[in-house]
């Protein structure tokens, strides 16, 4: 059994049961104040607990757990957090979403959501990107209901070798440390959906995750009554095994569907992002069947109100499967409507041969979206054939943006300026441009000093994490070269070894006494992608090369974490993909918003917000068709932007490089409102989730 941190922890007098509240619900993520009321309960036992609420409250001891409570300081703290966080979640809150209702909830499936370093059920930008969208819609009030998998071993710990190899290890995850609650019939048995699966069924169980105002949640099919491997199915996010990855999503879309009936939802708009939870429309389907509707009336109702996002051009990226493995898992669904499964068997089919997921997606939604400009050109291109009487231009996938959570990426240090400058509540109008006309009211000393300040904490953070070539930490960053911050999944597209490309140039740049760079890198290759996992090898190599030791280094076990100090801290952020490859891309917009100028292929979302006074571009936005010439071109024009704009940028003689600082304040000035998670958010209640 799995309850709340209010029951299985700690009873505490009135009014202090609110620690346990706040604990249960992630709205303290990212919210400092929170976060400071929850380490000052034991600062070092907080950072042995990954800085997670409810794994602290479960560790520290019960005398020094009341003796603190008493604190007068201690209960200033406490009362002021939980008076803002009632007042929020409060059902007498005004937010931005009243008077712009939706006719009901939105259903919102992903198969990965990125909240917190210690909550691993996200592998990358697909997952972090959901995890703020669930967040923005807390903030701004929207009816959003989560729906995922518990992943017990999670997406797995990154290990490299000294050779250069990348391993990854699966490590069981105690989920009584964490804010989840399994939800139970009422005589405490865990309620339980029953899915057929090919020749048999199987139960998931369902656990409830508060983000804020959002409820997440998560299936697990680790229960007893299941087969082993059965079990199993959910244990591991991104499994290489075709049959295993089909299950999940399986379970994530019909499960998901069938999970919140019973609890008695009814969503009017199901959101697919990505994919893989496409299988929903299959579960939807059925349910209009049973209600009495025809096929043809039940596949119209399913495409009215359901919304797909793509999010990525690269056709590799779009999920197939066989059409024998698809037939098989399906047989009990054959035998309930057989002409519902075919026809549904026929929109995905790509080849004859092949199960397409976002082919499905793309043929059973009413609404789509590419996540940048540029990425809808490309998949308006790609899935042109969909609508072959139709003109590309007119192919009927808009495009949204995306943007990340200002409060979950932007230094705390900051945000105590900006509430200084700005004015308490600037943070509710984040998306709008006026908001940041103040920037211009803070002295370039400050915001300097304290751009100084988050790179001398990120070097700190490194020298505890950082490894060489050799498996040795040997760091020796120097906080007054230029940091260069390279953090991406690692696939050959996104070239992280385009700036070795001439290797012995930028050596040089690098060893340069009056002008050294330095350069952080950190990623991670899927398991199965031995192309990516040569790339990771080949980089993380030179960490341990004469010309590269105490200038290169490579942070291992790429996460959270490691990206909030990476944003927050480099001095430049460098992204190198093959256009037009990467569809929006987000690490930037944070960089961004945090000062750090970015160095980019006009590519994704910079395509959007590239001008010369917030940062640089390089290579061509029109690549020719030669990739390894294209790859040459591109290095030449990164390093000489590199030496020639870059580098007399940051070192101009003075203490303060008053036209470097003059461009973060620009960066900050004019990504921030645009790139907002709150402006992404608006959007798809405005144009998908409404009509």
């Amino acid at each position: 059994m799995n309850a709340t941190t209010a029951e299985k922890n700690k009873d505490l007098p009135p009014p202090h049961e609110g620690v346990l509240e706040l604990a249960d619900n992630l709205w303290w993520t990212w919210h400092e104040e929170a976060h400071a009321l929850f380490a000052s309960l034991d600062p070092d036992l907080w950072a042995a607990c990954g800085m997670n609420a409810s794994r602290l409250l479960a560790s520290i001891p019960e005398d020094q757990l009341q003796e603190k409570l008493k604190a007068p300081d201690f209960q200033d703290r406490y009362h002021a957090v939980m008076t803002a966080y009632r007042a929020e979640m409060g059902k007498q809150a005004t937010t931005w979403y009243e008077g712009r209702r939706t006719d009901g909830e939105i259903a919102y499936f992903c198969m990965e959501y990125g909240l917190a370093t210690w909550l691993p059920f996200y592998a990358g930008g697909l997952g972090v990107l959901a995890g703020d969208h669930l967040k923005a819609c807390s903030d701004l009030g929207v009816p959003l209901i989560g729906v995922g998998l518990l992943y017990k071993e999670g997406a797995g710990v990154q290990r490299i070798s000294a050779d250069g190899d990348q391993a990854t290890e699966f490590l069981e995850i105690d989920v009584d440390k964490l804010p989840l609650e399994r939800l139970e019939n009422e005589d405490g048995s865990p309620l339980l959906v029953s899915l057929p699966l090919g020749d048999r069924s199987i139960e998931v169980q369902i656990w409830k995750l508060q983000v804020g105002r959002v409820p997440l949640y998560l299936l697990d099919s680790d229960v007893d009554s299941n087969m082993p491997d059965d079990r199993a199915i959910t244990a591991r996010l991104y499994p290489s095994e075709a049959g295993t990855r089909i299950k999940q999503e399986i379970v994530l879309g019909i499960g998901g569907v069938r999970a919140l009936r019973l609890l008695g939802h009814e969503p009017a708009v199901w959101h697919m992002n990505e994919g893989h939870s496409v299988m929903l429309v299959l579960a939807n389907a059925l349910d209009h069947l049973e209600r009495g509707s025809t096929l043809d009336a039940a596949l119209e109702r399913v495409r009215s109100n359901t919304v797909f996002t793509t999010h990525t051009p690269v056709p590799a990226g779009h999920e197939k499967f066989s059409l024998d493995l698809i037939r098989s898992l399906l047989v009990p669904y054959r035998a309930e409507a057989p002409e519902l499964v075919e026809q549904l068997i026929d929109e995905a089919c790509e080849s004859g041969e092949s199960f397409g997921m976002a082919r499905l997606a793309m043929r059973m939604s009413n609404r789509r979206n590419a996540v940048s400009e540029l990425h809808g050109k490309v998949a308006r291109g790609m899935w042109a054939h969909l609508w072959p009487d139709r003109p590309i231009e007119q192919v009927p996938i808009g495009h949204i943006t995306n943007g990340v959570h200002l409060q979950t990426w932007l230094a705390p240090e900051f945000v105590r300026i900006f509430d200084e400058k700005f004015g308490l509540g600037w943070i509710n109008a984040a998306d709008d441009p006026e908001t940041w006309q103040a920037i211009r009211q803070i002295a370039d000393a400050t915001i300097w000093g304290t751009h100084l300040k988050l790179k001398e904490r990120m070097l700190r953070f490194l020298a505890s994490r950082a490894i060489d070539g050799e498996g040795v930490n040997r760091l020796s960053l120097d906080p007054r070269a230029l940091t260069i911050g390279f953090a991406r999944r690692f696939v050959t597209y996104k070239r992280a070894d385009l700036v070795f490309k001439d290797a012995e140039r930028i050596a040089a740049l690098m060893a340069d006494p009056n002008r050294p760079v330095q350069i952080v890198m950190t990623g991670k290759a899927h398991p199965a992608d031995q192309a990516g996992q040569a790339l990771l090898k080949e980089v993380y190599l030179r960490t341990g090369m004469p010309e590269f030791a105490g200038r290169f280094v490579f942070v291992p076990d790429y996460n959270m974490d490691v990206a909030r100090y990476l944003v927050q801290g480099v001095d430049v952020w460098l992204n190198t993909p093959r256009v037009p490859n990467e569809a929006s891309g987000t690490s930037g917009q944070k960089a961004a918003m945090n000062g750090v100028l970015n160095f980019s292929i006009l590519d994704g979302w910079w395509a959007e917000a590239y001008t010369p006074e917030i940062g640089w571009s390089f290579g061509d936005p029109d690549p020719i068709d030669d990739e390894e010439t294209q790859d040459d071109l591109d290095a030449r024009d990164l390093l000489d932007t590199l030496e020639n704009e870059i580098l007399p940028y940051y070192y101009d003689g003075s203490p303060q490089p008053a036209k470097w600082i003059g461009m973060m304040k620009n960066s900050i000035q004019q990504v921030s409102p645009d790139f907002t998670a709150r402006r992404m958010i608006k959007q798809y209640v405005e144009q998908l989730y409404r009509g």
